[in-house]
């Protein structure tokens, strides 16, 4: 719940909601790493041209491209500062292929996030902003080699006007931007000023959804599928900006990010709720084989409490029986193959509940080998 400050003035009580920008689940100083935690930069440092990892992994160490710089925030301590420079003189720069720093240990869900605060010009970068916070993808101005993969996650603003949004995007896969408008807007939120903003990018393999937050409070969704797994990168991780190859000399500055980062972490969960109320989550089954073992379990946002879970229309393939505690589809199909459709509803402990239809696809084995 939202903060309440009492004020007694002369024997009346006033209660006052405490405004905040940023959502009550949002930590309001610095991370602290947990199990959950992939990488954490907190640029505490404040001095040098080194950026270390909260976790303690040396190997995703971040170092200057040329001179780091610092700057300060209260109840933060040290972050890292970006000016616009056409040599990336201040960008942060990682580890080329490694696997937290491509997602790659997030297999289920991800969380990107940071604080930021954008000091730069609106409408920049050939009429649009364009201020990368972090990723491996570089829009093809980093090696002059090597094959372009990754992901980004940036201030980013399409419709030339003095305001920007996050977004994020997963190379191969199509863009998750929400300019392209293939997404659901939430809620009408921008960053039109120079203040501190927290910005998130949550991704979830269930259902492929991408969803992006502004302080807290979630603006976009879009579902476009995590592409094929890339067996390597060949860009470094980068923090605040693009590394412009210099062969040939690329004499830009589009994309570098202009003004402080703070608080950067990579997650391998969704922190942050993306529902107000329970819901199903609608998640495409995987086939059955018959006479094969099958396991799939069903999820939900927003539940208080121990979920209840029963089939309410339709009937289970012959074989499978849903877990009313875990939600999990188990069991081996028996036949007939086909698809066969279900109704399956979830209640929490409060008492809410949702209804969700899914198909199932129960399909027999073949022989695929040509020769021995």
């Amino acid at each position: 719940m939202r903060p309440w400050l009492l004020l007694v003035i002369s024997g009346f009580t006033l209660a006052f909601s405490a405004p905040s920008g940023a959502a009550d689940n949002i930590s309001a100083g610095p991370f602290t790493p947990d199990e959950h935690t992939v990488a954490l930069y907190h640029f505490d440092e404040g001095t040098g041209n080194e950026a270390r990892d909260a976790c303690g992994d040396p190997e995703i160490t971040l170092r200057a491209h040329k001179q780091a710089l610092w700057g300060e925030r209260h109840g933060f301590g040290a972050t890292a500062k970006f000016v616009r420079t056409s040599d990336d003189a201040n960008l942060l720069i990682g580890p080329i292929n490694n696997d937290k720093l491509e997602l790659r240990t997030c297999l289920g869900s991800f969380t990107v996030e940071a604080w930021v605060r954008y000091t730069g010009v609106f409408r920049q970068d050939w009429g649009n902003t364009y201020g990368n916070i972090c990723g491996t993808d570089e829009e093809g101005f980093s090696l002059p080699h090597g094959k372009r993969s990754g992901w980004n996650f940036s201030l980013h603003n399409w419709q030339k006007k003095d305001r920007l949004v996050p977004s994020g995007r997963l190379l191969a896969s199509g863009s998750a931007f929400p300019y392209f408008g293939k997404g659901t807007t939430i809620q009408k939120l921008a960053i039109s000023d120079r203040n501190w903003h927290h910005v998130a990018w949550q991704f979830r393999d269930a259902d492929q959804t991408h969803f992006l937050f502004l302080d807290g409070k979630l603006f976009w969704k879009w579902a476009v599928p995590r592409p094929r797994r890339m067996e390597r990168c060949d860009i470094p991780f980068q923090v605040g900006g693009f590394l412009h190859s210099q062969d040939p000399p690329f004499q830009i500055s589009k994309g570098n990010f202009e003004g402080e980062i703070d608080e950067l972490r990579i997650s391998k969960i969704m922190r942050y709720p993306v529902a107000d109320r329970l819901s199903i989550i609608e998640s495409k089954l995987p086939v059955a084989g018959l006479q094969v073992p099958y396991s799939a379990e069903l999820a939900v946002d927003a539940a208080v409490g121990e979920i209840t879970w029963q089939v309410v229309g339709g009937r289970l393939p012959a074989g499978l029986m849903l877990d009313r505690a875990t939600g999990v589809l188990h069991g081996t199909t028996t036949g007939p193959t086909g698809s066969r459709d279900f109704r399956i509803a979830a209640t929490d402990a409060a008492g809410n509940k949702d209804e969700q239809t899914f198909e199932l696809q129960v399909r027999g084995g073949r022989i695929l080998s040509v020769s021995l």
